[in-house]
């Protein structure tokens, strides 16, 4: 009876003869029913991988994870960009006592193609953060980008018997905040690396001359990859030796703040290895006191030679 699934009963039959053959032939179909039901399964022979076939490789991923409808392993929470509102005791005559903190940034959207997610803020020349003003913003490569602020302090003005009061602001911070982390936990994201290049700043004041000096002391096979603007065009090279990949960047150009630069310094960039996105890091900082520094970032994608000749080419040889 344990076996009902495997086995089946003879049917009746008229002449002793067939049932004694039948009986037989049953008795030796129950034997290797049973035996095909009952017996242990076998393993096969264990391969010990060679050395060349590490965990982290493809070869020694389980087999389920290589089909097509292999669903993701579970994501770290920490690992995700999210915002923290975080209390803290500031001068109260100038600032409501709060900051609000990023983690997890920049980084790439894996469901949406081209977008990437930063933090930002901004306050004015001369300021000392009475007016700063921080946000999300959301860049689509080719496209405008996006911003959702996050807290403004000029619009706090705890000095100001007429404004809300701090209370007021801190859970307004709060409630954009939410609203932030709440749009962020929607989707899967990749945080961004560093990109290994050197940003270079030219006719900028504080561009570091012998770095400058030192750059051209390597030898040509050691020097590392810069990152440059000129005449409308984003450009990676090698100094004297090679030019990696020029991009057609008009809008970089175009800056609101008469008293800046027309055309931007390079801060660096971070770089999603997988698609070749870049966040490029750049500023219009002129040195003049009326100029407002900002800090502005813009997506691009970078040709897989740019990156492979980063990785040729450390920045630790001007170390």
């Amino acid at each position: 009876s344990g076996n009902r699934e495997c086995l089946r009963a003879p049917a009746r039959v008229g002449s002793m003869r067939g049932i004694a053959t039948l009986l037989t032939l049953t008795a030796a179909a129950v034997l290797f029913t049973v035996g095909a039901c009952t017996s242990p399964v076998e393993a096969d022979a264990l391969r010990i991988d060679d050395e060349s076939e590490t965990v982290g490789s493809r070869e020694a991923l389980p087999s389920w994870s290589m089909l097509a409808d292999a669903q993701p392993l579970p994501r770290d929470p920490g690992s995700q960009p999210h915002l923290e509102l975080r209390l803290r005791d500031m001068d109260p005559d100038m600032y409501c006592g709060y900051e609000v903190l990023a983690h997890g940034f920049p980084a790439l959207d894996e469901d949406e193609d081209g977008v990437v997610v930063d933090v930002g803020a901004w306050a004015s020349s001369g300021s000392e953060g009475e007016d700063e003003r921080g946000f999300l913003e959301w860049h689509r490569l080719g496209e405008d980008t996006e911003e959702t602020t996050l807290y403004d302090r000029n619009s706090d003005r705890p000095w100001d018997e007429d404004a809300p009061g701090c209370e007021v602001a801190i859970a307004n911070v709060e409630a954009r905040v939410e609203a932030a982390n709440r749009r962020l936990a929607a989707g899967r994201w990749r945080k961004l690396e560093p990109l290994d290049v050197l940003g270079y700043n030219s006719g900028s004041p504080w561009f570091d001359t012998e770095t400058d000096a030192r750059i051209v002391a390597l030898a040509p096979e050691a020097r590392p990859v810069e990152l440059l603007y000129n005449a409308e065009q984003l450009i990676a090279r090698v100094r004297g030796v090679t030019v990696l990949e020029r991009q057609s960047q008009p809008g970089w150009r175009q800056f609101e703040d008469e008293f800046c630069r027309t055309a931007p310094n390079i801060d660096g960039a971070d770089v999603d290895r997988a698609t070749g996105l870049a966040l490029v890091r750049y500023d219009y900082s002129s040195g003049g006191c009326l100029c407002d520094d900002a800090e502005h970032r813009s997506l691009t994608r970078l040709a897989p030679e740019t990156l492979a000749a980063v990785d040729a080419r450390p920045t630790e040889t001007l170390d």
